[in-house]
């Protein structure tokens, strides 16, 4: 009995020991980064720039470009100071005060101004360590068009988070969500999984963002469309302040699930209904449904206003195919048999035959008319 009793023991230990393990994703492991913004490590130098490229520095950031880029060069430094500002403002801290920024050409190219752990297939990439990001003029999917702004603003955004938190090790999806809210690439696909996730009744919890979070690109998974959506929620307006509460306690070297719960002065469970609340208000039926149809409303009304309008150009063409076909028989006639000159006779003649003013008294005697007085 007492073999039995260790036994059950033994296998209760291993049960609680496992279920602790799935609950502990929410707090971020070692090296647990994103796939495109690996740390670079301060050791590793950036590669020389080639003679193709030239550079410009202004407040800080320097952008070193490619020399086909050179038209968009200026308005993309603009972007990346503007962007500064925006990011400054989100995590209550002044943040990128100076970092580089690479244009490569063509995504093949990018690999030679970047330090080897840039990841394969990624449109652009940040580098912790080096304050450096690293991207192109051309998509790696010839089927699409390179979006420089939303690259730019997502591997910033990266840049950004590391340097507010001092560089501590954070949750994957929250590094990531915070990248992609920013940015807010993918809204649309993101919008569509969420719905139907909802509508499906299979919304992930906080530990199962965590636990499926993918390690590549978020693609459309529901785990990073619920990770930007909590990111969202948590930086909302109405809670701003929070959420520098919540940068400020990172920074300080608290795991995450200790600063967040200690800067919206709740448990993560409360967090999590508040977020789950929401999520439903968003996504359930009745918003979705809501949506479609209104979404359905105005593009059929923009159906019938389309199609009054082809009717009435097509009624104006068509009246004025017949004014033109009326010009121009008119003009065949008369080019064939033009009117004949009166004649002086003829003229007298009319001139006989036309009714006399009403209000002079006149008589006709025969065939003309005479004025009585």
């Amino acid at each position: 009995m007492s073999a039995r009793r260790a036994g059950a023991r033994v296998v209760g230990a291993a049960l609680w020991l496992a279920f602790q393990l799935l609950l502990r994703p929410v707090v971020a492991g070692p090296g647990e980064r994103p796939y495109d913004a690996p740390a670079g490590g301060p050791q590793r130098a950036a590669p020389e720039i080639t003679p193709e490229y030239a550079a410009i520095d202004e407040q800080g950031i320097r952008l070193v470009y490619h020399l086909l880029a050179r038209e968009r060069a200026h308005a993309l430094l603009a972007r990346a100071i503007a962007i500064r500002v925006e990011l400054s403002a989100e995590l209550g801290r002044d943040v990128l005060g100076s970092m580089e920024i690479r244009v490569a050409a063509m995504p093949a190219q990018m690999a030679a101004l970047a330090p080897p752990e840039l990841p394969p297939g990624a449109p652009a990439a940040a580098f912790r360590d080096l304050h450096l990001v690293v991207m192109s003029l051309g998509s790696p999917l010839p089927q699409e068009t390179a979006d420089l702004e939303e690259h730019l603003r997502h591997e910033l955004a990266h840049l950004a988070l590391d340097e507010a938190v001092a560089g501590h090790d954070l949750p994957r999806w929250f590094h990531e969500g915070f990248a992609l809210h920013v940015s807010g690439e993918d809204g649309a696909a993101r919008a569509e999984a969420l719905c139907v996730a909802a509508l499906r009744d299979r919304l992930l919890g906080l530990r199962d963002v965590a636990a499926r979070f993918p390690d590549g690109p978020p693609g459309g998974s529901v785990a990073a469309a619920e990770a930007v959506e909590l990111v969202r929620f948590l930086a909302e307006p109405s809670q701003r302040q929070r959420f520098s509460a919540l940068i400020e306690r990172l920074r300080e070297g608290r795991p995450f699930e200790g600063a967040l719960t200690s800067a919206y002065d709740s448990d993560l469970d409360h967090v999590e209904q508040r977020f789950r609340r929401e999520m439903a208000r968003r996504y359930s039926f009745a918003p979705v449904l809501g949506g479609a149809t209104v979404l359905w409303m105005v593009v059929a009304l923009a159906v019938v206003l389309r199609r009054r309008r082809l009717a009435a150009q097509r009624s104006q063409a068509a009246g004025e195919r017949r004014a033109a076909t009326v010009t121009r028989a008119a003009a065949r006639l008369l080019a064939r048999d033009p009117p004949a000159p009166r004649l002086p006779a003829e003229e007298d003649e009319l001139a006989q035959a036309i009714p006399p003013d009403p209000e002079v008294p006149k008589i006709e005697h025969d065939g003309r008319w005479y004025t009585l007085h």
